[in-house]
């Protein structure tokens, strides 16, 4: 097991070295971070403030909206779940989407949209399996991939990025539409979240390796806080508790890593924190493995209604959707709220900023990458 997914992560690696070197020697990206131009309003699949398709530029100097992917006949839509990024929103409209729709369907084993919920690992069999099934059904397949304790071999970024490449490479050749994205948070609001949610609102759990029911307090959150904890999760973190310290882990868990990690990803535990952000940042924005890199603060504007449009042809089925997992959802009334960014001194907010510096800028790249993306509403 350890063998196989050392193998994988040095794939990953060699594959990625090629790719930046492709990317040194091509022209860079074009931004529109830099200008002001409004972002174009879609309603009714038209977007307003589109230019004609073989114009890149809008005449406020924008970028033009991107065509997104005909579902109409199916087509393969990978989400990368990380922890705390709005991604329950995600799954949760999608999954209540489908069996609204479906209610109506007139055989009860007709679907719409397969949604796939995979916590454990990704490999070639979900590639063959989700063409497939477009081929044979006709309808989109939705992946969610999140992880969940204890998922041995669920892979970070890195080591997904051979498999994803591939599985857009093998939908493409066999004429399967294919859309993969995920989405980032800033620092604060990601840590508070995560803070709020593994280790005050739940208690210790089995799917949770973190000490919970903790007092929502800014000391604890200090005495739990990871250092760019996205980058990590992305580069070579993925449960998020390697980089944790031992107070944010419950009891035990320390004691029962060597099950599931090989002595290399234990030592990670005893060395200084070190996320590698130029190849995460190759595999998010320069490697055209991801479609769409999406931030928080647009989820219900931007993300939610364009996936709904991509799956469902209408993104007005997001209209109204709810934030799942708010942790004042899961507070009673009389309980002490969650810890919030108003409560945090400025002391704590500049020591996440500094430290976390990383996770920054990957959000801020994200963030002014896709600005020229058409919001909804």
């Amino acid at each position: 097991m350890f063998a196989s997914r050392n193998f994988l992560l040095l794939l990953g690696m060699a594959l990625l070295a090629s790719m930046q070197i492709l990317a040194e020697e091509s022209p860079a990206v074009e931004s529109n971070a830099e200008t002001d131009a409004e972002e174009p309003t879609c309603e009714g699949g038209t977007c307003e403030g589109e230019t004609d398709a073989n114009d890149n530029d809008n005449t406020d100097g924008g970028l033009t909206p991107p065509v997104l992917p005909d579902f109409t006949h199916g087509g393969i839509f990978v989400y990368f779940h990380l922890y705390k990024t709005g991604g329950s929103s995600v799954t949760e409209l999608m999954m209540e989407t489908k069996y609204e729709m479906e209610e109506d369907l007139e055989e009860e084993d007709d679907e719409m949209v397969i949604f796939v919920n995979n916590r454990e690992d990704m490999t070639v069999e979900d590639i063959e399996n989700s063409v497939a099934m477009v081929k044979d059904l006709g309808v989109p397949v939705f992946y969610n991939f999140h992880v969940e304790f204890p998922s041995t071999m669920y892979p970070t970024l890195v080591e997904a990025a051979p498999v994803l490449k591939f599985w857009r490479e093998e939908a493409e050749r066999q004429g399967v539409p294919f859309f993969l994205s995920t989405t980032l948070r800033e620092p604060l609001g990601q840590s508070l979240s995560f803070f709020n949610f593994f280790h005050v609102a739940v208690d210790e759990e089995d799917w949770s390796p973190f000490t919970g029911d903790l007092d929502p307090t800014e000391e604890n959150y200090l005495k739990t806080f990871v250092p760019n904890r996205l980058c990590h999760l992305m580069f070579d973190d993925a449960h998020g508790i390697l980089e944790a310290p031992d107070f944010a882990l419950r009891e035990g868990i320390v004691d029962d890593l060597h099950h599931f990690m090989d002595e290399v990803e234990m030592n990670r535990r005893n060395e200084p924190s070190f996320c590698d952000i130029d190849i995460v940042r190759n595999i998010l924005f320069e490697s055209g493995i991801f479609d769409y890199i999406g931030v928080t603060e647009k989820l219900s504007t931007h993300i939610l209604p364009m996936y709904m449009e991509i799956v469902f042809g209408d993104h007005t089925l997001a209209h109204g959707a709810d934030r799942k997992k708010f942790t004042t959802d899961i507070f009673e009334e009389d309980e002490i709220p969650p810890l919030r960014k108003d409560k945090v001194s400025e002391e704590t907010k500049a020591m996440v900023a500094r430290e976390s510096a990383k996770d920054q800028q990957l959000y801020e790249e994200a963030r002014d990458r896709f600005a020229h993306w058409p919001r909804y509403t």
